[in-house]
C-alpha cells in the first residue's frame, strides 16, 4: 500500500481512494490506500509503486519521493493477511487515471483529521452483532479500519517530523 502525500495551501493532503465494488473482494466499496497484493518474488516497495500505477496511474518511480515505511497491519477480521505500507511525497501534480478496481479517488486534507475535526464513529452490524470503531468523516465516505490504524500512524510520524499540521 502506498499513502501518497501532496502539499497544499496551508496543510497536507493524503490520496484516498474508494474501491470498485467487486465480487470476491472483501473490502469492495471501501475508502482506502492505493495497493494490492504483491506478486511472488516482488519486493514489498516495488509492489506498492507497481499497485499505485495500476490503481490510480501514479508514477511514485518518476514523481514522488520514499519517505519512509509505517509499521506492518493486519485487518481486525481475522484474515491471515499482512500490510506493509510506505508513504511518498509527490514532487509535482499528477492527473488520476482510475482503474476499474477503484470507483472513486480524491485528496483529503490531513490537518482537520489530526485535530479532531473529521472524528466519528463506524457501525458494523455481522452475525447478528453489532460493532462501532473510530473513523474519520471525510465528505459522505468514512474512513475506518486498517485504513484508520495506517493512517494514525502517518499522522504520527509527521508529527514526529515537526511536519505543521
Amino acid at each position: 500500500m502506498a499513502a501518497v502525500l501532496r502539499e497544499a495551501v496551508g496543510d497536507l493532503e493524503v490520496l484516498l481512494i474508494r474501491r470498485a465494488v467487486l465480487a470476491g473482494d472483501p473490502w469492495s466499496g471501501h475508502v482506502a490506500l492505493p495497493g494490492g497484493h504483491a506478486h511472488a518474488d516482488e519486493p514489498l516497495l516495488a509492489a506498492a509503486r507497481r499497485e499505485t500505477l495500476e490503481e490510480v496511474g501514479v508514477d511514485l518511480e518518476q514523481n514522488a519521493e520514499l519517505l519512509g515505511q509505517l509499521g506492518e497491519q493486519q485487518p481486525v477480521s481475522g484474515m491471515a493477511l499482512t500490510v506493509t505500507p510506505f508513504y511518498f511525497a509527490l514532487r509535482a501534480p499528477v492527473s488520476l487515471q482510475l482503474s476499474r478496481e477503484v470507483e472513486q479517488a480524491f485528496w483529503v486534507p490531513l490537518g482537520p483529521i489530526a485535530q479532531g475535526q473529521r472524528d466519528s464513529q463506524y457501525r458494523l452490524e455481522r452475525n447478528g452483532a453489532a460493532y462501532s470503531f473510530p473513523a474519520w468523516q471525510v465528505g459522505s465516505q468514512q474512513v475506518w479500519g486498517l485504513t484508520y490504524r495506517l493512517l494514525s500512524e502517518l499522522l504520527q510520524r509527521i508529527r514526529g517530523a515537526d511536519r505543521a499540521l
